[in-house]
């Protein structure tokens, strides 16, 4: 998981998380941000944000349909 990874040294984290909210909606959240280590290397506290990226997985799950779309075009024309 992330969290042991932070915990085995990475610094940096970034993810997306699938939301469902209380009406049923779909969300993307996005987070990205870094890890500050106390004298001994543990962990001491994360910085970072968080985004609604619903719009960005939108948008991408269009350009690799679309993409997905071009390829099988250019197939059957070959």
């Amino acid at each position: 998981s992330e969290a042991k990874e932070i915990y085995s040294g990475r610094d940096y984290f970034s993810n997306t998380l699938e939301v469902i909210t209380p009406s049923g909606e779909r969300r993307f959240l996005g987070y990205r941000g870094m890890v500050s280590r106390d004298a001994e290397g543990k962990p001491a506290r994360l910085h970072g944000m968080t985004w609604n990226a619903t719009r960005e997985v939108e948008l991408e799950k269009e350009l690799e349909l679309e993409r997905s779309r071009s390829l099988h075009s250019a197939k059957l024309a070959s």
